[in-house]
């Protein structure tokens, strides 16, 4: 038997892990005398010896940087995000959507201990050196609340309410706040409204932070541009009110400033070059001037099942907007022919140019998106139609 002890009084790493004895059983069973203050390992195996490591430098976490929670199994922890407060788990994604998402799980007060927190429910995730970029990341309330995309996030208090950072907070009745918080949890508006955010329904939220320049998004459309320099950096942070369960979806953060350029594509590009719609099939239909909702005021929609539209394009993300109708169906998008991820064009409110779904972070080179018709379709639809407004490509 092999014996190696740490001496835990000693401050010479000598001492550490040190192979110090030998002992030979006799008739089953040793004796070993132990000294205290120590730590000791027996062990039968041999080629032991003390590792020897040399970090690497220190260095901010690269961006961009995505997650579609697609690759993880169910009551997991996602890469990066660190909890706070309540319980963000991979879960199947609602609202109609397939694949992988973050469910905040936690539904009711924990028991405090040892002196408890009053702060929502609340991960982050990211760098505190990053400064200028841009988060977005689908949600979708379960119940009656509120959820928050905060940027520059100085502070999480585990201890006390204080979230402090730019947050931009929407709740289920649609009304929506872009406010900085400090470290005593005093909130400054800077900037408020009102935007569609329906119950059980995935809508895309984004902050983009580029020095003083602070804007809020709502499904690819800017709600609030204000100006304020209180914070020059810090990470990303969800928060759900309490205790409500909450799901998002294709989380991606870019650099601002430089950190790449926006393309968009009007469904009224037809092709089968790079950057323009493929329609495949004869259901496709089209019109132009037909609403200011739309994006340059075109559409194009169909309804016969398995007929598909792609688009090629050279670059490192793809969202798709399209128009939410009550007629309106099911569809399933794809990236470079992969899985599937079914996206709900339904909508008791028409609304056009809608975001609808974002790519997680590809390599740069080329890549093809691909949208099918299902035939399926929401409850409460009449028809099965999906209908393609544009796509904004990052490169």
């Amino acid at each position: 038997m092999h014996v190696w002890r740490t001496d835990l009084g000693s401050t010479n790493p000598a001492n550490d892990f040190a192979h110090i004895s030998d002992v030979t059983p006799a008739g089953g069973s040793f004796s070993l005398t132990l000294q205290p203050n120590s730590v000791y390992s027996i062990t039968t195996t041999t080629g032991q010896a003390k590792g020897t490591v040399t970090a690497p430098p220190r260095a901010p976490l690269a961006l961009p940087y995505g997650d579609d929670f697609d690759s993880y199994p169910a009551g997991k922890m996602p890469r990066y995000l660190t909890d706070f407060q309540g319980g963000f788990e991979t879960a199947p994604c609602g609202g109609g959507r397939t694949g992988g998402c973050v469910r905040q799980v936690v539904n009711r007060q924990p028991i405090a201990w040892p002196i408890g927190s009053s702060i929502r429910p609340a991960t982050a995730i990211g760098d505190p050196d990053w400064a200028n970029y841009r988060v977005d990341v689908d949600a979708l309330l379960e119940q009656t609340g509120s959820v928050d995309l905060v940027g520059r996030l100085q502070l999480l208090n585990q201890f006390g309410s204080a979230a402090s950072g730019y947050h931009f907070r929407i709740t289920n009745g649609g009304t929506w706040t872009l406010f900085r918080e400090d470290n005593g949890s005093n909130d400054t508006t800077l900037a408020s409204g009102t935007r569609a955010f329906e119950l059980n329904t995935f809508h895309r939220l984004s902050i983009s932070l580029s020095g003083s320049t602070i804007e809020a998004f709502v499904d690819g459309t800017r709600v609030a541009s204000v100006t304020d320099s209180t914070f020059r950096s810090g990470n990303v942070a969800l928060l759900v009110s309490k205790w409500r369960n909450a799901q998002f979806d294709n989380f991606a953060v870019a650099a601002a400033g430089g950190g790449g350029t926006i393309t968009t594509v009007d469904d009224s590009v037809q092709g089968t070059g790079t950057n323009q719609f493929n329609y495949q099939g004869s259901g496709w239909q089209h019109c132009t001037n037909c609403g200011a909702d739309l994006f340059n005021g075109t559409n194009s929609w169909n309804n016969v099942t398995g007929q598909t539209v792609t688009v090629g394009f050279s670059g490192r993300q793809i969202t798709f907007f399209g128009v939410r109708d009550p007629q309106h169906g099911i569809g399933a998008v794809s990236i470079d022919g992969g899985p599937e991820t079914t996206i709900d064009f339904f909508a008791a409110t028409r609304a056009g140019n809608v975001a609808m779904f974002t790519s997680a972070m590809l390599p740069a080179g080329t890549h093809t998106f691909r949208l099918r018709v299902t035939g399926t379709k929401n409850a409460s639809s009449s028809n099965t139609f999906v209908v393609p407004d544009r796509v904004d490509i990052l490169t």
